[in-house]
């Protein structure tokens, strides 16, 4: 790899543990942060439920435990998309 590809891969895995880092807490004010987790959250929160393998819609639930959101896997979409095309992504390779 280039150094340009080195460069977009460190980028898209910092985006990657940035937002299953910070998914746990995603919307919440600094009080509520605290009240759930006891202050501050610095490493990686169990999920949001107990129960969230059976918890309906599972999105809401399912965030923390290290994972992803919906932010990640958007983006590794449109990456994948993007690559594919080799020219300027517009709404209609997004679409495919």
């Amino acid at each position: 790899m280039d150094v340009l590809h080195d460069r977009v891969a460190a980028v898209l895995a910092g985006a990657a543990v940035g937002d299953a880092l910070g998914g746990a807490t995603e919307g919440w004010t600094p009080e509520q942060i605290e009240e759930r987790h006891g202050g501050r959250v610095e490493g990686i929160v169990g999920p949001f439920l107990p129960d969230w393998r059976t918890a309906r819609p599972i999105a809401p639930y399912h965030k923390g435990d290290g994972h992803v959101t919906d932010d990640t896997l958007m983006t590794h979409a449109l990456i994948e998309v993007y690559a594919k095309q080799r020219r300027h992504l517009d709404a209609y390779d997004v679409a495919r």
